[in-house]
């Protein structure tokens, strides 16, 4: 029920869907994978609050398995998504910081995954220093064969140079990224913002295009409010390829996204109602 939800991009049905799918009981790893897809569909419907309640759940489960490495993860994945939506880079560092202070790494070691998703928060969140000292700590350790097909640093990259406006530099860092990590959706957002920022924009909409499509598993998992955001993006590259039908549509793409969204997040909805609707007066004077 939840992929053809992915499939129909009714992903509040997929909601209701797992509302069910919790009804009829679960075990300790089904529970898991639910509050994972929860989770990212909340964040793809810029319901944060929600979203967090979900991912409670996910960190039950690492402290149930005494895993402070997925206990981690699974914030600082939020968190990174939470920014990159919101903006809110004070907020984002202040909930790492407090998060962080209460992990005890004693008894276990940090994984290159964990370092990378760290990393990758710290970067979006506009701490390129601190990001890169995470890194090290990764790189450092780990052996050098390993790190040839280790797409956290071109990731982190990538990022640093997006939030420096250097375009190019970033589309080339998160080209690399993709080519590593082959799951449906996945940096396709950042790249394809990267290519419109660096003018590019017939690759812009190719690659924001198939940051709203892709349907599967993985791509729902891992999407946490990826897709959304390209639709805003998208309509922007439409609109300086002078499509404006297509403008409009994937604006209101992300509006009907993101009709429910957090109070925090409704004046960009506002915004980007208002873009459609100058565009649609822009029509009716062409016409």
């Amino acid at each position: 029920m939840v992929l053809n939800a992915e499939r129909t991009r009714d992903y509040r049905a997929a909601l209701d869907s797992v509302t069910v799918i919790r009804g009829r009981g679960l075990t300790q790893g089904a529970e898991y994978y639910t509050d994972l897809i929860e989770t990212s569909i909340h964040m793809m419907l810029g319901q944060h609050r929600a979203a967090e309640r979900s991912l409670q759940g996910l960190i039950r489960f690492a402290r149930e398995i005494e895993s402070p490495d997925s206990e981690v993860l699974d914030y600082v994945w939020y968190l990174t998504y939470r920014v990159m939506a919101d903006g809110d880079r004070a907020k984002a560092l202040a909930d790492y910081d407090e998060m962080m202070a209460g992990i005890d790494f004693s008894d276990t070691e940090k994984t290159s995954q964990v370092q990378g998703e760290r990393a990758y928060m710290l970067a979006a969140a506009g701490q390129a220093e601190r990001a890169r000292s995470v890194m090290k700590e990764y790189t450092d350790a780990a052996a050098p064969h390993s790190l040839a097909f280790d797409y956290y640093a071109p990731a982190l990259e990538g990022m640093i140079a997006l939030n420096e406006e250097r375009y190019d530099d970033a589309v080339a860092s998160f080209e690399r990224v993709i080519e590593l990590f082959k799951v449906p959706r996945m940096y396709e957002n950042e790249l394809g913002l990267a290519l419109l920022r660096a003018g590019r924009t017939d690759e812009a909409i190719a690659r924001l295009e198939s940051a709203t499509k892709s349907p599967g598993f993985q791509a729902l998992i891992y999407d946490n409010g990826n897709s959304t955001l390209a639709y805003r993006s998208l309509g922007e590259a439409y609109e300086n390829a002078g499509n404006l039908d297509e403008a409009i549509a994937a604006y209101q793409s992300f509006v009907d996204r993101w009709a429910n969204a957090d109070a925090h997040l409704q004046p960009q909805v506002s915004e980007v109602r208002d873009r459609i609707s100058e565009l649609v007066a822009r029509q009716s004077t062409d016409q």
